[in-house]
C-alpha cells in the first residue's frame, strides 16, 4: 500500500498481496478421491481509502462427500498490519462494512458446478496521519475439508463442529443444547429423534443438511423442553418436523388445581432454504370434571422464535385446543380446558418456496348443565406473530 502526501490529502494506490499465485485459483483432492473443490480467492486487493474496501470475495465449486465441510481460514504476516518499515496501519478482514467484528474463517457446507460465493473485504483505520511509503502485508488462506463426528446418546451438548447421524438412527431421552457454530448432516435413510427438545443458545447456529429425517419434539405435561433459546437452526435439505408438547387434562372431581403445559420443541428461530419443515403444535389439556376452579395445560409452540422461508417446504399447523366435558352441575365452576400451542411462536417472512399455514381446532365444549365460567380451549394459532408474504 502506497501512500503520497499531497497538500494535506492522501492517495492510496496500494496492494494487500495474498497467500496464493496471481490470478490462480486452487484445486484440491480429498477424502479418498470423494471430496473435490476449487477454491477462489483474489490475488491482490487494492486499497481505495480508510474504511470498507471490498473484494469479488471467495468462491468455491466441486462437491462435497457426506458429512463433509470446506472450512477456509485466513493468518496475517503481519497481525493484520499494513506495514511500512516501522510504521503500520492496522486493518481487519470483514463480511461487509458494517461488521464489528473480524473475518477470518469462511464455511462452505456444500457445494456444485455453480460458484458459491462468500463475501469478503478489509476495513482499514484511518491513515491521514502516516508518513508516506509501502505498506503492505501477506494475508494466507488455508482451505481443508472436514469430517463430522459421529453423534452418541450421550452428546447432548452441541458445541461449534460438525455432527452426523449415525447407521441405525438416533432417539435422545435427554433435551439438547446448541452453542457456535454446529453442522448437522442428516444421513440418507436415518432417523434423529429429539424427545426433549432442543434449545439453542444466543448466537448459536445449526446448519442442517443432508436428506436424512429430524423429529423434535417437546415434552407432554411439562415444561422441562422449555429451555429459553435465541440462536437459528437453518434448513438446507432434509425433512425437520417439530411437535409441541401436549397439555395436561384430567378426569374426576378435582379443586384448584392448574395442570402442566406442554413443551416447547425447538426453542430459538428458523431459516428454511431447502427441505421440508412440518411445525404443529402441542393440543391442550382436556377436562372430564366435576370439579371447582381448575384449569387444563395448554399446548406448547413447535417453534418458539420466528421462521424465514427462503426456499423449501414449510407446513405450519396450530395445536388443538382441550375439550371440556361437565355432566353433573352444583359446584362445578371455572372448568377451563387448555388452549392449543402455536406452530410457530414468532413472526413468519417468506420471500420464497412452499407455505401453507393452518390454526388449530377449537376443542368441544360438553356440558350438560349449568357451569358458571366454563370453557373449552381455543385451537393454537399457525404462526402468532405477523406473516409477511413477499413471494
Amino acid at each position: 500500500m502506497k501512500i503520497k502526501k499531497r497538500l494535506l490529502s492522501l492517495a492510496l494506490s496500494g496492494v494487500m498481496v495474498l497467500g496464493l499465485m496471481p490470478g490462480m485459483t486452487m484445486t484440491a483432492l480429498a477424502d479418498e478421491d470423494t471430496s473435490t473443490y476449487t477454491l477462489t480467492i483474489p490475488s491482490t486487493l487494492t486499497v481505495a481509502d480508510k474504511g470498507w474496501n471490498a473484494t469479488d470475495g471467495i468462491s468455491a465449486t466441486g462437491t462435497l462427500a457426506d458429512g463433509k465441510k470446506l472450512t477456509v481460514t485466513a493468518s496475517s504476516a503481519n497481525s493484520f498490519k499494513l506495514k511500512s518499515g516501522n510504521n503500520e496501519v492496522g486493518y481487519k478482514l470483514a463480511t461487509a462494512s458494517t461488521d464489528t467484528e473480524a473475518t477470518t474463517s469462511w464455511t462452505f457446507e456444500s457445494l456444485s458446478s455453480t460458484a458459491t460465493k462468500k463475501d469478503m473485504g478489509i476495513i482499514v483505520e484511518d491513515y491521514s496521519t502516516k508518513p508516506a511509503g509501502t505498506y503492505q502485508d501477506t494475508v494466507t488462506f488455508t482451505a481443508s475439508v472436514v469430517s463430522a463426528t459421529p453423534l452418541n446418546d450421550t452428546t447432548t451438548a452441541w458445541t461449534a463442529g460438525i455432527y452426523a447421524v449415525p447407521a441405525g438412527g438416533l432417539t435422545y431421552s435427554d433435551a439438547i443444547t446448541v452453542s457456535g457454530d454446529v453442522t448437522l448432516v442428516l444421513t440418507d435413510g436415518e432417523t434423529l429423534t429429539l424427545n426433549k427438545g432442543i434449545s439453542l443458545a444466543s448466537g448459536a447456529t445449526l446448519t442442517i443438511q443432508g436428506n436424512g429425517t429430524m423429529a423434535v419434539n417437546g415434552t407432554n405435561n411439562s415444561t422441562a423442553s422449555t429451555v429459553a433459546g435465541s440462536g437459528t437452526i437453518i434448513l438446507t435439505s432434509g425433512t425437520l418436523t417439530a411437535k409441541g408438547g401436549n397439555g395436561a387434562g384430567y378426569s374426576g372431581w378435582n379443586a384448584h388445581e392448574t395442570k402442566s403445559a406442554g413443551g416447547v420443541a425447538i426453542n430459538g428461530a428458523v431459516t428454511v432454504r431447502g427441505g421440508t419443515l412440518t411445525a404443529t403444535g402441542g393440543n391442550g389439556g382436556s377436562i372430564d370434571s366435576n370439579g371447582f376452579e381448575n384449569y387444563a395445560g395448554v399446548g406448547g409452540a413447535a417453534i418458539s422464535g420466528s421462521v424465514t422461508v427462503n426456499g423449501g417446504t414449510v407446513t405450519a399447523t396450530g395445536g388443538n385446543g382441550g375439550n371440556l366435558t361437565v355432566t353433573v352441575s352444583g359446584g362445578t365452576d371455572f372448568e377451563c380446558a387448555g388452549n392449543g400451542g402455536a406452530a410457530i411462536g414468532g413472526d413468519s417472512t417468506i420471500t420464497s418456496g412452499t407455505w401453507t399455514a393452518t390454526n388449530g381446532s377449537n376443542g368441544t365444549y360438553n356440558v350438560t348443565s349449568g357451569c358458571y365460567e366454563c370453557s373449552a380451549g381455543t385451537g393454537g394459532k399457525a404462526v402468532a406473530g405477523t406473516v409477511t408474504d413477499n413471494r
